[in-house]
């Protein structure tokens, strides 16, 4: 992440990155860890933070560091549990095939 802030390491952060998107963390993560604190002090200076939010499951406050910490954007999928979304039947976009119980 620091080379975000100085991408040719000559010491002046003026050629810092405007968007930084990474799908890592961990699942229960504390706010003030590392990369956390980290990522808080690369949003302050101006690279806007992008974290996934958690792959633990359907349950709740499931978001881990560093896409946690209170000033990053975290992002999530949701699934409703009754689709089935299948990207190799289209070379296009994906398509949905609703399944039903019984």
């Amino acid at each position: 992440m620091e080379f975000a802030l100085d991408p040719n390491d000559d010491g002046s952060p003026d050629d810092h990155l405007d968007v930084v998107n990474q799908s890592l963390g961990s699942d229960y993560g504390i706010v003030d860890d590392a990369d956390g604190m980290l990522a808080g002090e690369l949003q302050a200076q101006g690279v806007m933070m992008v974290f996934s939010a958690g792959n633990a499951g359907d349950t709740y406050d499931v978001g881990g560091s560093p896409g946690n910490f209170p000033s990053v954007l975290a992002v999530a999928a949701s699934d409703d549990g009754f689709a089935v979304f299948d990207a190799g039947r289209s070379s296009t976009s994906p398509t949905c095939s609703s399944r039903t119980s019984g």
